[in-house]
């Protein structure tokens, strides 16, 4: 074969097969005989039993369409395209690919229908080479949106499962496979660059569109409002037609309702296939059929699915979960302001406010008790037990009087947030209407050192009219629906008061931080509710009528309190997503459960009394809490910080490259603790990362979680000497809240993931402000006379006691370092390393003269323009000291040799002078985009000026043994070092890595010496990097 593998562009309309593979016989040339086409059809060899592969292709296939429309297969692939983020493309390039394989083997059994015997049809390869090329064409789309993909990926890197794309692929890691190429490429993270596997495309074009035009044509799509439906979708070990319909109410009628085909997407399975594990939704999209339909993208309508399996036979509705409706608003698009703003500080009549309670005044307190006592006693429909049963048992969902009733409570939902919110203001109103005149006090629990509020902790109170004692309703209620004076209680875990080290943070400000950093409303759900969920454990502990149980938790006032800070958190993140530009009022991942009413406060008065809630109980309308609910929290401060100051440390977090656990959630029919440990071996396994809690009971509604629950365990691994591609797996159990063991790792899909940070890209950094002068190199020439002089003052004094002397053999000689038994110099040359060796080094020179009274960092010595004489710091034999008023030998012009009883000199050659050679250098160096091409060249550029400096004197700069004594030389690695720092910024500018090499991998993780060893390293700064 003299050419790659052919492509199949089936991105374009099509009137039929590629004609390689498409005639059972191919004629010779000559047109006197044919032979059999070897392209038309495979044998698959069946105990002994030969079959051929067959094809019986869908009419679909080859759509017909209009001038200016895209045939659906086209618009699958970019629908992919169209994504940043790798794990998001994947899912829809895969499904898309799917298509092909069922509408070209139909029906037949050893056809491309069928997963076992699709790839004996010649066919798989010429349509698999095109999704290759559609891969590669999603690759150069990402470099030109800034995001470099593969290993060194930079910009929009999720690495959706780090254990699998370090888990080499069967069967090409086998020794049996006779193909080295894939043998030794068979990790997934090691194929992201097909030149490296010996190929490439003639072109990129998909559909008639080159990639400029394919870029144009994406930006039109994300241009104007979508609607999209959501599916989570697993394998069901058959392929299978999934035809999407969209459907809604005919006007005036409960029951009929008219349903319009959105089009089909397909499944390729099959009894032998590995469990699926999708990261994220299938996103189909549906806008065309909602438009058709006569229907706002926004407006309440169903999507609904026919399923077929590939032989015909129609599959329960229930083979794969119901999709939600997600609404995608076009780019830049915003929500309409609201009438008010919710950092006002003027809070109009009839506008209640939630304070902070611990911040309550006597009086407050006094009357909010009182308000819950009246509330408590008041057994009618519209008292504490009737609201307090909405929530778990005894169940009145979907009404009181259905045969089977579930727990009303919204859990494992999008909507949690709304229901809960409507809950709160519920206990408002009760409150209200019986004398309080404030809202629901919040107990914010993110705060160090957190305790049950005293307004709820004390079992009685002294009432400060009449000095009686008297019981605290906060404390507790009966729950009396159960007929046996029962009570709530509470079993409050020591670990719910922490007190964090100075710099550091509680476990709930930390989970309640990675929330309020998603932007999208259903990522921070996820992250917002399993969060809450601690305060529900570690209240209500083991105990069966506390906090911790679903049935009985909303009988506990506590609940409210904790409920209102959970809701000053959405509050929170709300004014968040308005600063930083983004939806705010609108839940458009979830527009399909926005518009089902709550339950119970939907229902009838004679369940709801409360008027506000049961008019409010669809969730859309719950987002503007002051507008429709008259509430507002003293302040959206979160642990004291401002909503600009929230964002900027959580643009700060987003820096760092970090690594989670990832958890696909569901209900586990009770409440319970999922602890996950970091395995390095079956043996060393119990290595503890973290823990969370849920929040469940057999009663619950179903959970409809479509993304993954992220925990951050990027400081363990780090405690744990772990890079996140090293060997290790997670293993998790899920434990009742008496410690029983419920299951050991099978209940929920998981995988590791990586988050590249975003300080690789150029001005989207976050960087600790340098404040202080000391820390801050500046050329020697700009440096003042008391600069100066406390400069040479620390160095005098590192030369006496000999401090400089012993970093300076650190070098060279007298070698302190071991290489194959014999001792040699410890400095790196020649080698990758060599510019963080030499960063450490200047380093160690810096904090020895700052420790000795220098005011000023290493200045450095920018020999990139042109000069005609040395530095006077450096070329002066003695200077006047103004302390002293005496001149003195100026410590920078020479220094003492270990070892030799003698001192450095210099014999500058002519050609340092006058040199624009060092600069046109400096360019070359700079030029380069790779790491390690960049290193060479700026090594040996760096090389030239200890050439050029020493001449031919052995204790010189031109000698490596007796450099670094010289102190000359750390103005000049100082300089060197910005020079390697000015390249850095440069790749932030060209969008490329700039803190990682490609190259010599096991270098970059080997200690260097002598910086990581205690024994010859005394200053921990270096030892630690």
């Amino acid at each position: 074969l003299t050419i790659g593998i052919p492509y199949w562009d089936w991105t374009r309309p099509m009137t039929g097969l590629p004609a390689v593979a498409r005639d059972p016989l191919v004629v010779d040339g000559d047109g006197r005989s044919a032979t059999e086409n070897s392209w038309f059809q495979g044998r698959v060899i069946i105990d002994g039993v030969e079959h051929k592969t067959a094809r019986a292709v869908d009419p679909r296939l080859f759509q017909k369409v209009a001038p200016g429309e895209q045939t659906f297969l086209f618009e699958q692939i970019l629908n992919a395209l169209e994504y940043h983020n790798y794990c998001q493309f994947e899912v829809q390039m895969e499904v898309a690919h799917n298509s092909i394989h069922y509408l070209v083997g139909g029906r037949n059994k050893y056809s491309m229908s069928h997963l076992e015997y699709s790839s004996y049809d010649p066919l798989f390869f010429l349509h698999h080479s095109n999704v290759d090329r559609i891969y590669s064409v999603y690759q150069a789309l990402q470099q030109g949106r800034g995001h470099t993909p593969g290993p060194g990926c930079t910009g929009e890197c999720e690495n959706c499962d780090v254990q699998q794309f370090q888990t080499p692929l069967e069967p090409f890691s086998r020794e049996s496979n006779p193909f080295p190429i894939t043998r030794e490429n068979s990790r997934p993270r090691q194929a992201h660059d097909s030149q490296k596997l010996g190929y490439k495309f003639e072109n990129l074009s998909l559909g008639g569109y080159d990639l400029s035009g394919l870029a144009r044509l994406l930006q039109e799509k994300i241009s104007h409002d979508r609607a999209f439906a959501a599916f989570r979708l697993y394998g069901i070990k058959t392929s299978v037609n999934v035809r999407v319909k969209v459907c809604t109410r005919v006007s005036g009628s409960r029951k009929q309702e008219i349903c319009k085909s959105a089009g089909d997407f397909f499944i390729l399975g099959g009894p032998l296939e590995m469990p699926w594990v999708f990261a994220k939704p299938f996103y189909f999209d549906i806008t065309k059929t909602v438009l058709n339909l006569g229907l706002n993208l926004t407006e309440s309508y169903q999507v609904k699915t026919d399923l077929y399996s590939v032989n015909g036979t129609r599959l329960p509705g229930n083979s794969l979960p119901a999709p939600q409706v997600h609404f995608r608003p076009a780019k830049g698009k915003q929500d309409p302001p609201l009438p008010h703003r919710d950092n006002e500080k003027v809070i109009p009549t009839g506008i209640s406010v939630r304070k902070d309670a611990d911040r309550l005044t006597r009086e407050e307190i006094y009357e909010l008790r009182e308000a819950l006592q009246k509330f408590q006693n008041d057994r009618s429909i519209d008292g504490y037990q009737a609201m307090a049963e909405f929530h778990g048992e005894p169940g009145k969902c979907p009404s009181p009087t259905a045969l089977r009733r579930l727990a009303c409570c919204i859990h494992g939902i999008p909507t949690f947030p709304h229901w809960h919110r409507l809950f709160v203001v519920q206990f408002e109103d009760g409150l209200r209407r019986r004398g309080a005149q404030i809202g629901v006090p919040y107990w914010d629990w993110t705060k160090p050192n957190t305790l049950v509020p005293a307004l709820a902790a004390e079992l009685t109170f002294t009432d400060p009219y009449n000095n009686e004692e008297k019981i605290n309703p906060f404390h507790g209620a009966e729950i009396l629906f159960l007929n046996k004076s029962i009570h709530t209680s509470r079993n409050v875990s020591a670990s719910l008061t922490q007190t964090p080290v100075f710099g550091d943070h509680t476990e709930l400000y930390d989970q309640f931080l990675l929330a309020l950093e998603q932007d999208n409303f259903c990522d921070f759900e996820v992250q917002f509710e399993i969060a809450h969920n601690f305060i529900h454990a570690l209240v209500g502990g083991s105990q069966h009528y506390s906090m911790a149980s679903l049935k009985y938790t909303a009988f506990d006032p506590l609940f409210y309190l904790h409920h209102s800070n959970t809701d000053r958190i959405w509050a929170i993140w709300q004014a968040l997503q308005r600063y930083r530009g983004k939806p705010y009022n609108s839940a458009n991942c979830a527009i399909g459960g926005l518009r089902k009413p709550l339950t119970p406060f939907s229902l009838t008065s004679d369940v709801n009394p409360d008027p506000v809630t049961r008019e409010n109980s669809l969730p859309f309308k719950v987002f503007d809490y002051r507008g429709k609910f008259h509430y507002h929290y003293d302040n959206l401060e979160f642990n004291g910080l401002s909503i600009p100051q929230l964002a900027r440390v959580l643009e700060q977090k987003k820096t760092r490259d970090r690594v989670f656990v990832g958890f696909l959630l569901h209900g586990v029919h009770q409440s319970a603790l999922v602890k996950f440990y970091i395995c390095m071996s079956e043996e060393n396994c119990n290595n503890l990362a973290g823990e969370f809690y849920l929040l469940g009971d057999p009663n619950e509604m179903d959970w409809t979680y479509d993304r993954l629950y992220k925990y951050d365990i990027t400081q363990r691994l780090e405690e744990l000497s772990l890079h996140y591609d090293d060997h290790y797996y997670v293993r998790y159990e899920v434990l009742s809240l008496n410690g029983s063991v419920i299951n050991e790792g099978s209940l929920f899909d998981t995988r590791v993931l990586r988050t590249a940070g975003t300080s690789h890209l150029y001005r989207q950094e976050y960087r600790q402000q340098v404040t202080t002068a000391s820390h801050v190199r500046r050329d020697l020439e700009s440096l003042n006379e008391g600069e100066v002089e406390s400069l040479r003052s620390a160095l005098r004094h590192i030369q006496n006691d000999h401090t400089y002397e012993n970093i300076a053999s650190f070098h060279g000689m007298p070698g302190l370092c071991q290489h194959e038994g014999r001792s040699t110099g410890c400095c790196v040359h020649g080698r990758p390393t060599f510019p963080a060796w030499h960063r450490l080094y200047v380093k160690q020179v810096e904090t020895a003269l700052l420790n000795r009274g220098s005011n000023v960092a290493v200045p450095y010595w920018d020999w990139t323009r042109p000069f005609t004489k040395l530095p006077d710091l450096i070329n002066e034999a003695a200077y006047f000291n103004s302390r002293q008023q005496t001149f003195e030998p100026n410590p920078f012009f020479s220094g003492a040799v270990a070892n030799e009883q003698s001192s450095t000199i210099r014999n500058p050659r002519p050609e340092l002078f006058n040199n624009e050679e060092l600069y046109e250098q400096t360019l070359l160096a700079l030029e380069q985009d790779n790491f390690c091409d960049f290193e060479i060249q700026f090594e040996v550029l760096h090389n030239r000026l200890h050439s050029l400096l020493g001449g031919r004197a052995r204790f010189s700069m031109a000698s490596l043994d007796y450099a670094a004594f010289d102190p000359v030389f750390f103005l000049h690695h100082s300089n060197t070092d910005r020079i390697w720092a000015i390249w850095q910024e440069l790749q932030r500018y060209r969008d490329l890595a700039y803190n990682e090499a490609d190259c010599a991998l096991n270098l970059m993780r080997t200690p260097l010496l002598p910086f990581g060893g205690k024994t010859a390293d005394r200053y921990s700064l270096t030892f630690r990097y």
